[in-house]
């Protein structure tokens, strides 16, 4: 049976209510009075189509819900809301944000339904875990999670090119908008919209790659839930640490980037064997890596960041959890990222990246800045030569002197 005019103003109010909004707020999105919006809200005002259709996108609602038979006040976003320390204002404001971005993906949904597509979700697989305990079964669990959704997906040991497409192809709604600068995502796993993923536009391309990652672990890990906020200021819970330990490994396969660290020429084992066998004898050969030739540079990193698409801080976590880099060197190269003196080599490296359309072409010119600085530092060759690659890249006009002292290759008199 329809709602009555009274029941629909009730669901109005108990709607707008619930998603933390004020009357005038709502008034605002209608473009009409708050006194209106009392009106309205008293059943004192009847509410035509297109009203209560933006009164639905204002508070993040299916307009249906209000014509139903039975009708929940609190829409999904405020259900999310309720288990995180999100204040009102807070929840309003977000509210608003998503509700159109909810809007267009019901509207899919719609289109598919008359046009007879199946508006399922495509992802039907999910990952059970027992709760984690410590910090180290939540990793163990985002890894095990990683490593059989790459599987599943057949990404081998290659960089997810294309993370957003990825998510779409599987089913997932994907968006960014405004949130709050601790907020780096959400996750909504139940509801009509259902998997959602929004992630923080204000944040940096690689960190937005990596919250992406984070929120699909929700989605396939956390089903049981309404949904998850992830905050910087909850990055210590089990459960953030978890989808943490997924992105990491999901976005950065061990064999992925072994295989990446030793085509710098690092990685490798002091000394390495090899034996030819016959048939009566066998012949040994030893080889012993140069000194310091294995040390990963900071330019090392930010070919790798860039090569897998992440922040240049998390490729470096990533290399000490594998143990390709040890505590101390990560703090060296943190305090380097940290430094002023690198901005001019990130800019060098990222800039090449940026300049170029065509994938392979970057990263060809990026890995010849990476290789010749390295040579250059391990007295492979000369400054001079170094002049000559680097005039080698495409479009642009590199100071040596300045990018060496950016990469720390010259010491406080400047000189190599």
């Amino acid at each position: 049976m329809p709602a009555s005019k009274e029941e629909l103003a009730a669901r109005v109010r108990s709607a707008r209510e619930s998603a933390g909004l004020t009357q005038q707020q709502v008034a605002d999105a209608l473009g009409i009075s708050r006194s209106g919006v009392v009106e309205i809200e008293l059943g004192n005002r009847a509410i035509s189509g297109l009203e209560l259709e933006r009164i639905a996108q204002t508070v993040g609602r299916d307009m249906r819900d209000f014509l139903a038979s039975e009708f929940r006040p609190e829409d999904i976003l405020s259900a999310l809301f309720r288990t995180s320390a999100a204040d009102v204002a807070e929840r309003a404001d977000i509210s608003m944000q998503l509700s159109k971005c909810f809007s267009v993906a019901r509207e899919f949904q719609q289109l598919e339904s008359l046009l007879e597509i199946s508006h399922q979700s495509k992802l039907n697989t999910s990952y059970v875990f027992e709760p984690p305990r410590s910090r180290w079964d939540a990793i163990q669990q985002g890894e095990h999670a990683a490593n059989s959704e790459r599987r599943r997906l057949d990404l081998g040991a290659s960089p997810v090119r294309d993370l957003m497409s990825l998510l779409d192809d599987e089913g997932v709604n994907v968006t960014a908008v405004a949130l709050p600068d601790d907020v780096s995502g959400l996750a909504i796993t139940k509801g009509t919209v259902a998997p959602f993923i929004a992630v923080n536009k204000s944040h940096p391309s690689v960190r937005l790659r990596f919250s992406l990652a984070h929120e699909f672990c929700h989605v396939l890990v956390d089903r049981a839930q309404t949904g998850r906020i992830s905050r910087a200021s909850e990055r210590d819970d089990l459960i953030e640490v978890r989808s943490n330990s997924f992105a990491a490994a999901f976005l950065m396969p061990e064999d992925g980037v072994r295989s990446a660290t030793e085509a710098l020429g690092k990685g490798l084992p002091s000394r390495m064997a090899s034996e030819v066998f016959d048939e009566d004898v066998s012949l040994r050969a030893e080889r012993r890596t140069e000194a310091f030739s294995q040390d990963i540079q900071y330019y090392d990193v930010l070919q790798l960041a860039g090569e897998f698409g992440v922040s240049a801080s998390a490729m470096m976590y990533r290399l000490k959890n594998l143990r390709l880099i040890t505590d101390n060197e990560l703090k060296a190269l943190r305090e380097q990222d940290a430094a002023p003196r690198s901005e001019r080599l990130r800019q060098i490296i990222g800039d090449t990246l940026a300049k170029f359309s065509n994938e392979d072409a970057a990263g060809r010119n990026q890995r010849l800045v990476v290789l010749a600085l390295e040579a250059f530092r391990r007295m492979k060759i000369t400054e001079s030569k170094l002049v000559e690659l680097f005039g080698m890249v495409e479009g642009r006009q590199i100071d040596v002197h300045e990018l060496l002292a950016s990469a720390g290759l010259l010491d406080d008199d400047g000189n190599a």
